[in-house]
């Protein structure tokens, strides 16, 4: 027997029994992803063996298990990661789309460039769980050291799953592009777009990117976002934060004096005053 310690704290029951007991949980409560960290965390040759066996089962739920452990197991040590990618690419082309969207987020933690053609062949999948699982994994593979011909691609994909219909795929398309390394004309016209969304966090997400991409005009974006909206989101202050720049002061101050309280514009408020180093 092997103690898991980690996030979650020493945890004494054998892996097979938290295989066991991961495959009687609710795949999407956190009970659930409590004790698939358990295993990740605990990250031994047993948990990995014992994960790969479940990849090619003919039951859906512990395919679901494998794509979901192989994210992270023996992350603490570096191990794992080739082989954990070797079995994940085949369940891009599983039958159940649970498993595939899962298989898509955990190559894009394990940062599987040699994944990402596949990966894009499914940025048009009809289930939307599928195509939010792309843009997050877009998103997470993007930082790492691949082609400038592939990065344009996966730019171009990215926005496009900017303005899928489902919501939360446009979420997560957005949230990746406001962390995208190069202000291309196309990234920023995409954000600009997402600016005009209907759901307030992808608008403050889009804010925040461009922002960090140095938009010259975000400064007037993030002043009408905070006069016309009733809800301000976090993001949007951060982004104010961001740009440091003293035209936002006034807004800001009348926020606080209105009694909005909230610790992300005090930070605003801060470094739009050029207090940001004190």
């Amino acid at each position: 027997m092997d103690e898991t310690t980690g996030a979650f704290g020493p945890d004494p029951r054998p892996t097979d029994e938290l295989i066991r007991t991961a495959l009687a949980q609710d795949p999407e409560g956190e009970e659930y992803w409590e004790t698939v960290s358990l295993l990740e965390y605990r990250g031994t040759e047993e948990v990995f063996e014992a994960a790969a066996r479940m990849c090619n089962s003919h039951i859906d739920r512990e395919r679901l298990l494998c794509a979901g452990i192989m994210a992270w197991v023996g992350y603490t040590h570096g191990a794992y990661n080739e082989q954990s990618v070797a079995l994940l690419i085949p369940l891009l082309e599983d039958k159940n789309s649970e498993v595939i969207a899962t298989a898509v987020r955990s190559l894009g933690k394990r940062k599987a460039v040699e994944a990402i053609e596949r990966i894009l062949q499914l940025k048009d999948h009809p289930d939307e769980a599928v195509r939010e699982a792309v843009a997050t994994a877009l998103g997470d593979v993007h930082y790492t050291d691949i082609p400038s011909g592939c990065l344009e691609t996966l730019a171009e994909d990215l926005i496009s799953l900017s303005r899928d219909p489902n919501r939360s795929v446009r979420n997560e398309a957005t949230w990746s592009l406001a962390f995208w390394n190069e202000a291309t004309p196309e990234v920023v016209a995409a954000l600009q777009d997402r600016t005009k969304d209907e759901d307030d966090e992808i608008r403050a997400d889009a804010l925040m990117g461009l922002a960090q991409l140095r938009y010259p005009g975000v400064v007037e974006l993030i002043i009408n976002e905070l006069s016309t909206r009733e809800w301000i989101h976090d993001d949007t202050l951060d982004a104010a934060a961001i740009t440091k720049d003293p035209r936002l002061l006034p807004i800001l101050q009348e926020l606080k004096e209105e009694g909005f309280e909230s610790t992300f514009l005090d930070d605003a408020i801060h470094a739009c005053s050029g207090n940001q180093g004190a």
